[in-house]
């Protein structure tokens, strides 16, 4: 997952331009391991990694839910399974790119898809100005328990006095929320876990 994050980020540093975003590069903030994320997001159980790639037919299918715009076609899907092999939880990253640089997300779903929660893990120095002040007021947990149609609009009373790019951020980290409940109910649920890593947890 790591190797894999490092080589987007690398093709997004080299190229300043990702999905048409003009960005302004500046020096990655790492807020959170991976490790320590799927701590905090998966419950205690066996844990494994499965890669998958996406096929033509569910790119178009995430394309066709009209907030679906990267272009990336291979993930990592972090599981955890009891000693009954059943499914207990999945995690997987998710990027957004803004034009003050990416942002990395670890979300955490249950069984059933539903959002156990979700850690802002990389940003750009010079974005940390505008997304501090959703840390600050954790804004990361009003998704807990929500699903892939959740909204990602703001009313127009959300904290008065916000900056719109703090907004603009906002709408970015929930948009990346819902793209994994997306990818879970497009991708996850048809997945064959066979030869799947097993990890330590």
């Amino acid at each position: 997952m790591v190797r894999f994050m490092i080589g987007w980020l690398t093709i997004f540093f080299l190229g300043g331009m990702v999905n048409g975003v003009q960005a302004h590069v500046t020096p990655n903030i790492k807020l959170i391991s991976t490790k320590d994320a799927l701590i905090r997001l998966l419950p205690q159980g066996k844990l494994f990694l499965k890669d998958v790639s996406l096929s033509d037919e569910q790119m178009a299918s995430l394309k066709n839910q009209g907030n679906w715009s990267s272009h990336e076609n291979s993930y990592q899907f972090f599981v955890v399974r009891d000693n009954d092999n059943s499914l207990k939880g999945t995690a997987v990253f998710i990027t957004e790119y803004t034009r003050h640089g990416p942002i990395v997300l670890a979300i955490g779903l249950d069984q059933d898809g539903s959002i156990l929660g979700a850690l802002i893990t990389d940003v750009q120095t010079e974005a940390m100005e505008w997304i501090g002040p959703l840390l600050r007021t954790n804004f990361l947990d009003k998704f807990r328990g929500l699903k892939d149609n959740c909204t990602f609009t703001l009313n127009q009373n959300w904290k008065p006095g916000t900056s719109p790019i703090t907004k603009s951020f906002a709408l970015k980290i929930a948009n990346a929320v819902k793209r994994s409940g997306q990818l879970f109910n497009i991708v996850f649920k048809n997945v064959v876990f066979e030869n799947n890593r097993s990890l330590k947890h």
